[in-house]
């Protein structure tokens, strides 16, 4: 290992030390020799995979068990096992090559990887069920995924991964009177949650690494092996060299443009400190200062548009929003985080007396005409999102055009040996966030399988009183002590399922939940006492560790109080750009006044020296002027501009400008607390997770029930919690817990199998299962308690295609739906209607609802199929997105669907309105029904199906869908009989014989 002193620039070579020991998300070995040759042959393919699938789309699930089967053994060759083995060998002299236990885990990875692609029709609907050997494979791959997270990350994240897999099992010893106690499930079932399906390991974390991160990471290499990262800090140099604040200023800027490049806090940081902290050492900067402006300066690059960092990916996906949206999400927030920084370097540089640096570099306006080009592709990414395209066509394209633009520079063409160099670094770059998001897969199918989120939140709000202000303040300190333990993405991830659904039980919308959890996950870098920005800005310029992270806290703590505006204040919104543009301009502006205010707190400086009394009366301007409301700003300007006088008048009284800051040497703790997380933020991290487990009393009831619902982002999860929540706490002597899972096929097969089961499935899927066809080899002994709300079949192409029946689809490209989910069930049955086989007749793509969505976008298919209810938020987007996109009537094929599947399919009618289309449209409809087990005790189902009607108003609360709840229609479950327990109710009711 290359030595490196403090307080002096690193080199290259050091800048890769200080990365590797600081950074929770970068590869530590350098490979070479043959074993080197392979990784990066293995690396260029998996990124021209992933480059070629953005325009040629390829099935979620296979695409992201193949993209895993590639990356975790490149993980086990691109980690060692030992953390100190590197030191040892570099003393030696030996290679720091793979050892066989590397070789023994890559290969298992391979193997229990290409499994379920070799038998991918029968293993994707076994997640209920899974076989022994599935079980087998899925207990290898979580062993391999902990211990890759483990190398990549350090040991607190599979930590609680196995806490929250304890959870899962034992779920049903802890006492049926705590709110987050469930039934327990044996391994089978949490294995097949976690192994099979999109819940676990192969979740929309896995899908963001795989997709919106690599691309990203790969046009990041290109940008930077092409000379912009060296442009960007040139520019930045250029741009302020005549002024005192001048260093601190181009830290500020270079770190946001070098963002673009990075995407990481600790790299942006290393990267600046390499450059700027000999100017910021010339222009008297105390070195823990200067390391606090290198940290604020690195972080901000994770916060800022157009790249932001890997947590804004998983926003866009978890609200099923253009990437371009969370850009504007995140602009303002942006704008105040760089005025907050900004402010605090220029009350710094006064204060401690700071001078001019004297450093050379070319005129800004020379160096922006020559290199100027490298701004072109990182506004070519915006300009294609404004327009429609996917983020993954737009960086994809702005890759090509930074690679064609690196030909204006000699010194920087992209020749082969740089290009498979770019290539190979951008899937060597995500190896350490695909293990975390893996990882984060366990714990996210714990939760949605045990229905901790929906229980969890409800203790963070039943602890705040049902208070907004204090769920925002607990919520905050959680994400916080999250953040000490594992990294941003793991930390946004647990955060996302488990303590944003308290804000959206208090009144938030989820964008102000997201975005707050998310600006909180970031902040946790420069949070001590466990800032590794921070601390590896330290390790730069010499300074003390802890010093170092109060004064980054300091810097950033603008950042830490704006998103307490999105959530609280009654024009919150506005700062996310969720307003009319004036008032996301006039709320801009105020905000800015109380960053400034915030400034004047926390530097103790205005137009001199900053006494306790300004400093109380900014504090009072900076809350009144966040609250965004005309009254409370009106008297934050009155009490900030009683400060400025207040502080005009010391001034005149001729107080002395502060002197600099005597810096104390360097303990000896700053290099281990770098290498590794402390204990105590493990610890801290677990007593978030365990506190929920305190829970509130519910009485003495022991009957646990379970309802079976589906996907997480789908209507029958949010309509099957609130209906869990509505039992638990309406009957008396019953728990009810949501499971998220396959959805129909899976929720019929747990049915049949326990009595304590209530399903959601559809129609045509609950009339084979009566039967015993299909997916069920035997009839299945299920009952009815009622019917709910139809799915829509909603087939959406474009307007000038000629396609205007569903026989037009012959040789076009269809999206039939996901695997073996409903939609590519009723898709398939309605193309053989048509007289057309699905499987020669279409060039047919298995694609979920936002991939088949995207890909209508970007016309990488002529038609997509859904069934859902209405209105479908993917449906509202594309066809808003793109007028010239309708939808086609099915009923044409109904009376051949109901002479060979029976009465299920009905006709329904999409009103206009729902997606702003010319006309009504007819199209086919299939029933939704809540099943239960034959041998459920007849008082209970009763008891159930009278709740569905007494507290419909509460289950619409949930779910809208829950408004088509009507006692004179429920009863139409036809073929599956109705409960003897429900049909009791109908009758009383009169609504059935």
């Amino acid at each position: 290992m290359a030595e490196i002193t403090l307080g002096a620039a690193p080199d290259r070579e050091q800048q890769a030390d200080l990365i590797a020991r600081y950074e929770q998300e970068r590869p530590a070995r350098r490979l070479s020799g043959r074993v080197g040759l392979l990784a990066t042959t293995v690396a260029v393919l998996v990124s021209v995979y992933a480059l070629v699938a953005v325009f040629r789309p390829q099935p979620v699930l296979q695409y992201r068990i193949t993209f895993l089967a590639a990356v975790l053994p490149l993980t086990f060759l691109a980690y060692r096992g030992r953390s100190r083995r590197r030191a040892t060998e570099a003393r030696t002299g030996a290679r720091d090559t793979p050892d066989v236990v590397d070789w023994v885990l890559a290969l298992l990875s391979v193997a229990v990887l290409v499994y379920p692609l070799v038998t991918f029709d029968e293993w994707v609907q076994r997640q209920t069920d899974p076989t022994a050997l599935d079980v087998a494979a899925g207990l290898v791959l979580l062993a391999l995924v902990l211990e890759a997270t483990r190398r990549t990350v350090g040991p607190v994240l599979p930590v609680i991964c196995l806490v929250f897999l304890a959870y899962g099992w034992l779920g049903g010893l802890i006492p049926a009177s705590w709110d987050v106690g469930h039934r327990g499930y044996d391994v089978p079932r949490l294995i097949g949650s976690l192994y099979i399906g999109t819940d676990g390991f192969f979740g929309v974390p896995l899908d963001v690494a795989a997709t919106y991160i690599v691309l990203f990471t790969v046009y990041g290499a290109v940008l930077d092996h092409s000379g912009a990262g060296k442009f960007f800090v040139e520019l930045s140099l250029a741009a302020f060299r005549r002024s005192r604040t001048a260093p601190g200023r181009t830290v500020t800027l270079a770190g946001f443009l070098l963002g673009t490049v990075s995407g990481s806090g600790v790299a942006t940081t290393v990267s600046l400190g390499s450059v700027a902290w000999p100017i910021l050492r010339r222009a008297g900067y105390p070195k823990d200062q200067a390391g606090g402006v290198l940290a604020a300066g690195g972080i901000g690059a994770i916060l800022s548009p157009p790249t932001l960092g890997a947590a804004a990916f998983l926003i866009a996906e978890l609200l099923g929003v253009s990437y371009l949206k969370v850009l504007l999400f995140a602009t303002v927030p942006t704008i105040l985080y760089y005025v907050g920084v900004l402010l605090a370097i220029e009350i710094d540089a006064r204060r401690f007396g700071a001078r001019e640096a004297g450093y050379e570099a070319l005129p800004f306006g020379r160096l922006l005409l020559r290199f100027g080009y490298h701004f072109s592709s990182l506004a070519l990414i915006v300009a294609l999102m404004a327009v429609g395209r996917s983020p993954f066509q737009a960086v994809v394209i702005a890759t090509l055009v930074a690679f064609a633009l690196s030909f204006l520079d000699p010194a920087h063409r992209m020749t082969p040996r740089r290009t498979v160099s770019a290539l190979a670094q951008g899937t060597l770059g995500v190896l350490p966030v695909t293990a975390t998001t893996a990882a984060a897969g366990v714990i996210v199918a714990v939760v949605t399988l045990t229905g901790l989120g929906l229980k969890a939140s409800g203790v963070i709000v039943d602890l705040a009183g049902h208070n907004l202000a204090l769920t925002a303040v607990f919520a905050a300190l959680a994400v916080l002590l999250l953040g000490l333990a594992v990294p941003v993405t793991a930390s946004f991830i647990i955060a996302a399922v488990i303590i944003a659904p308290a804000f959206l039980a208090t009144g938030a919308t989820q964008v102000e939940a997201y975005m707050f959890v998310f600006y909180y996950a970031v902040l946790s870098e420069v949070s001590p006492p466990t800032a590794l920005s921070a601390v590896a800005a330290a390790a730069i310029t010499g300074g003390n560790a802890f010093r170092t992270m109060l004064m980054a806290w300091r810097y950033t703590l603008p950042a830490f109080l704006v998103p307490f505006a999105f959530v609280l204040t009654p024009n919150g919104e506005a700062l996310l750009g969720e307003r009319p543009f004036g008032q996301v301009v006039l709320a801009t502006v105020v905000a800015i006044l109380a960053v400034a205010a915030l400034a004047v707190v926390t530097g103790g400086w205005m137009f001199a020296p900053a006494g306790p009394v300004e400093r109380l009366l900014a504090a009072g301007a900076a809350v009144l002027l966040l609250w965004l409301e005309p009254l409370p700003a009106g008297l934050g300007l009155a009490l900030l501009a009683a400060a400025a006088a207040v502080n005009l008048v010391r001034r005149a009284r001729g107080v002395a400008v502060a002197r600099p800051v005597a810096e104390a040497a360097t303990p000896g703790w700053v290099e281990a607390l770098g290498r590794r997380r402390g204990l105590a933020a493990a610890l801290a991290c677990l007593a978030v997770l365990g506190a929920c487990a305190v829970g509130v009393a519910q009485g003495s009831g022991t009957t646990r029930l379970s309802v079976a619902t589906g996907q997480t982002t789908g209507v029958y999860y949010v309509y099957g919690g609130r209906l869990a929540q509505v039992i638990t706490e309406n009957l008396a002597g019953v728990e009810a817990t949501a499971e998220a899972t396959g959805a129909s096929v899976d929720n019929i097969k747990l049915v049949a199998r326990s009595d304590t089961y209530l399903g959601f499935t559809l129609a045509d899927t609950a009339a084979t299962a009566v039967q015993g066809t299909g997916k069920f080899t035997e009839p299945q002994p299920i009952r009815a308690l009622a019917y709910l709300y139809d799915n829509y079949t909603q087939v959406a192409v474009k307007g000038g295609s000629g396609i205007r029946r569903l026989a037009d689809l012959r040789g076009k490209r269809v999206s039939l739906g996901a695997p073996n989910s409903g939609t590519e069930v009723t898709a398939r049955r309605l193309l053989q209607a048509a007289g057309l086989d699905p499987d020669k007749d279409v060039r047919g793509q298995r694609l979920g609802l936002n991939e088949s969505v995207q890909a209508m976008k970007d016309g990488t298919v002529d038609a997509m199929f859904w069934s859902g209810g209405l209105p479908t938020g993917g449906i509202k987007d594309l066809t808003s997105a793109d007028r010239d996109v309708r939808l086609l009537d099915t009923t044409d094929v109904l009376d051949e669907l109901r002479a060979k599947y029976g009465p299920v399919y009905r006709e329904v009618l999409i009103p206009a309105a729902t997606y702003g289309l010319p006309g009504d449209v007819r199209t086919v409809g299939v029933p939704n029904y809540l099943v239960v087990n034959e041998r459920m005790n007849d008082e209970l189902a009763y008891q159930l199906t009278k709740l569905l009607f007494d507290h419909k108003a509460d289950l619409v609360r949930g779910h809208p869908e829950a408004r088509k709840l009507d006692p004179a229609k429920a009863p139409a479950t036809e073929p599956v009989p109705l409960h003897p327990g429900s049909l009791r109710y109908y009758r009383e009711r009169g609504t059935a014989s």
